[in-house]
Parts: structure tokens; sequence; C-alpha cells
């Protein structure tokens, strides 16, 4: 799933991926989609959307069931990113020392 959230302040992009096949991963992904949108539009930051974003799924899921999750935010000022779920496998360089902020790794969503 991709999505975009963007109002006058910014904009913030980002990717999902729910482990499995089927129905149930479907629905999940849903719930993922609506829990991150319903989060910005309230908060209308990305600070704390993945612990967030955590609560939703994992009360409901099976054990080996996760949600791996990536997004890209800018403010107007600042460009930050995070990870969820997979080690980072891009480096972003930048032009000027701190125009980009990169939360630490987190696991994956649904899954701690």
């Amino acid at each position: 799933m991709i999505d975009l959230v963007q109002d006058d302040q910014g904009w913030i992009a980002y990717i999902a991926d729910v482990s499995g096949h089927g129905v149930a991963p479907g629905v999940v992904m849903g719930m993922v989609k609506s829990a991150a949108r319903m989060r910005l539009a309230s908060c209308k930051t990305d600070v704390g959307l993945l612990e967030s974003l955590n609560s939703v799924p994992y009360p409901i899921t099976k054990p080996e069931m996760f949600v791996t999750f990536a997004y890209l935010a800018w403010n107007g000022e600042r460009l930050e990113y995070s990870l969820a779920g997979h080690p980072p496998h891009l480096a972003l360089p930048c032009c000027h020392e701190g125009d980009l902020r990169s939360r630490r790794l987190q696991p994956a969503v649904g899954n701690v």
C-alpha cells in the first residue's frame, strides 16, 4: 500500500506491506491505512506515528503476522524518514548537515 497525506504545512508519504496473502492480511492493511490517516488527521505530525500504529494490529493478529512500514515526511523545512520492519537499505545524502533526520529502526508494526 502506498499513500500520501498532504496539508499546507507539508506532507507525509508512506508505504506498507502486510505479511501473508489473502483476506486477513488485506483487512489488516485496511486497518493500518485507516489508523495512519486518523492519526495524521488528528496530530498533524509524524512524531509517535509508528508507536500509535503498532497498537492497531498487535492485539488482533497472529504472532507470525507483521507490517513493514516506511515513511518520508516533509514539514516545509526538514525531511524526516523512518522504517519499521527491515534494516535500512538506502542511505540518503543531504546537502547541509541536519537537513535530514532519521529515526531509529523500529521493529515491525504489530510485532512488538
